[in-house]
């Protein structure tokens, strides 16, 4: 998804990227400032992610997955297949899908990078 709503091609991937990442770190400056002093807590770094995919993203999907029981999953082969049974699923995504997803998208991208900045700082001073 970053390389679609980001315009990232392939002839030009570095340049794009770079591109890009200015774009997003420009777009929540304010916001960094913010996220740099808050305290590092993965779990509820993890819980934000999950709620943002369930009220944004997984709604908006064409394809309805019923939750499952938790279980063990080693390789992509475990749980039924699972890699399989998403992969059968054909989910395509439209314009308007992006359009939806992409301001989170790109929120959680500036988050994460400011975070993981936050926490490599921390190992390092």
């Amino acid at each position: 998804m970053p390389e679609k709503i980001g315009h990232i091609r392939r002839n030009t991937h570095d340049d794009d990227i770079t591109q890009y990442v200015d774009t997003v770190m420009s777009d929540f400056e304010s916001d960094m400032a913010t996220w740099r002093t808050q305290a590092v807590d993965v779990q509820a770094w993890a819980l934000e992610s999950h709620a943002h995919a369930v009220s944004e993203a997984y709604g908006d999907l064409p394809n309805k997955i019923d939750p499952e029981d938790p279980v063990a999953v080693n390789n992509c082969t475990d749980d039924d297949n699972i890699l399989q049974r998403m992969l059968d699923l054909d989910e395509t995504v439209n314009q308007k899908y992006v359009d939806t997803v992409k301001p989170v998208i790109e929120g959680q991208l500036a988050r994460a990078g400011t975070r993981l900045a936050v926490i490599l700082n921390q190992i390092w001073q």
